[in-house]
């Protein structure tokens, strides 16, 4: 039987047609090394995927290193998944991967790079708006800097640092920082709480792409057991929650879910 499940469509955006891919193909690949997930690990984790009725999925990094986003509005991997299966992502990424992808149930649990807030108003806007106010501030910085390294680090000199213009919230002059979480800082209450709200909703749980060493997104797995819910994981290596799950799948995010989507 084939699997008809929204959550493989969904995630499939991101992964089941890479040669369609934005990823250029001589891209440096940061995907761990590792075996083929056997046939019968994809069978079982096509039947969790498909007993769920209302099924909670949390991603992480694991589907980011080797995603491109194939159009979300064509025909394909994603066409059937909109039909309710999936209950809600949870994503601990900030690339919005999945938000360009066109997943509207979603909560990005650290937030987004692409946007920015004030510290000051709470004030949110777009990262390109701002990037645009920091070339209007500092016409000559694009001329003065050397290229970008292959790490995304650019060599800078001391006295181009020193007569850097930031600029503020326009709103109310305040610091801006883009809205993420950053290590050492707290995921908004009001977010949690929503998240548990949805797992409280749900019936099952699915992690793909993360090792769930972070407490943030652990701690909704660790619900997840006390509510005796089923949980898979697929990741590559170990996760801190292997104990609480009825099954593991080792493998790449993309390779997996695209077997078992056309099983």
């Amino acid at each position: 039987m084939r699997i008809a499940d929204e959550i493989a469509r969904q995630i499939l955006t991101l992964h089941a047609v890479r040669r369609a891919s934005s990823v250029p193909a001589g891209m440096v690949s940061f995907v761990p090394a590792c075996s083929k997930a056997d046939a019968n690990s994809l069978e079982l984790l096509q039947d969790f995927v498909s007993r769920a009725r209302r099924l909670f999925v949390i991603t992480g990094a694991g589907l980011s290193t080797e995603s491109g986003i194939p159009d979300y509005r064509s025909e394909g991997p994603c066409s059937g998944g909109r039909r309710g299966k999936l209950h809600w992502l949870v994503t601990q990424n900030v690339d919005s991967l999945h938000s360009k992808a066109g997943q509207k149930r979603l909560t990005e649990l650290h937030g987004c790079a692409h946007r920015v807030m004030c510290l000051g108003c709470g004030a949110v806007s777009e990262r390109e708006e701002l990037q645009a106010r920091f070339i209007a501030l500092n016409p000559e910085w694009r001329a003065q800097t050397s290229g970008v390294a292959p790490d995304g680090d650019v060599f800078i000199e001391d006295e181009q640092v020193l007569h850097f213009r930031v600029p503020s919230c326009e709103a109310c002059g305040g610091i801006l920082k883009p809205e993420v979480t950053f290590f050492g800082d707290n995921v908004n209450k009001a977010t949690v709480q929503l998240v548990r709200d949805r797992l409280a909703e749900s019936d099952a749980v699915l992690v793909a792409g993360s090792s769930l060493q972070v407490y943030s997104g652990y701690r909704f797995l660790l619900a997840a057991g006390d509510r005796k819910m089923s949980v898979a994981i697929l990741n590559i290596g170990p996760t801190r929650a292997d104990h609480l799950a009825e099954l593991k799948v080792s493998g790449r995010c993309g390779e997996v879910l695209s077997a078992i989507h056309s099983v």
